[in-house]
């Protein structure tokens, strides 16, 4: 019988996609998820002599990846993250791209009016990997930034729309 090893989770931001969480197994490949900024998972496996190189993937939604959690035995999580879900009355979180090209770019997170037109709070902005927490309405936004906001599910969206709108 083998020993319990440590498995250490392996967290790596990907800006402008979004958060790689991963572990090592103990035969050598490394498990993994990609939570995109946009949407939906990607499940990984890399090969064991180059964790860098995927083996195999698999594009999954949210809920896709609830139910596998679930089969995986995470149901008395699940269950007590809908329970909170329902708490907070709809409230979701969403990160939201600042592409060049678009209104915002070089203009304050002020100029927006995102909290008055959509009632969405800015939580945090990730600029280039380094998360700059609770921005004020001076700060200035650039071309690559990720918006991470809270807000009802409609509200998010109409931030997005927003947040990309064409100079």
């Amino acid at each position: 019988m083998s020993r319990p090893y440590e498995v250490k989770v392996v967290r790596t931001p990907l800006p402008g996609i979004g958060l790689r969480l991963e572990f090592a197994t103990a035969d050598g490949p490394r498990i993994g998820v990609i939570h995109r900024q946009k949407g939906g998972l990607e499940l990984f496996i890399s090969h064991a002599d180059d964790p860098d190189l995927t083996a195999a993937s698999l594009e999954m939604t949210v809920t896709e990846a609830a139910t596998l959690s679930e089969l995986f035995g995470g149901s008395a999580f699940s269950h007590e993250l809908s329970h909170l879900r329902e708490a907070a009355g709809g409230i979701a979180v969403d990160w939201l791209p600042i592409e060049a090209g678009t209104r915002y770019v070089e203009r304050r997170l002020g100029d927006t009016e995102l909290r008055a037109q959509t009632g969405v709070s800015v939580v945090t902005v990730i600029r280039e990997g380094a998360a700059i927490p609770s921005p004020g309405p001076e700060f200035v936004f650039n071309a690559g930034d990720v918006v991470v906001a809270v807000g009802t599910v409609d509200a998010l969206a109409s931030a997005a729309l927003i947040l990309q709108s064409e100079a």
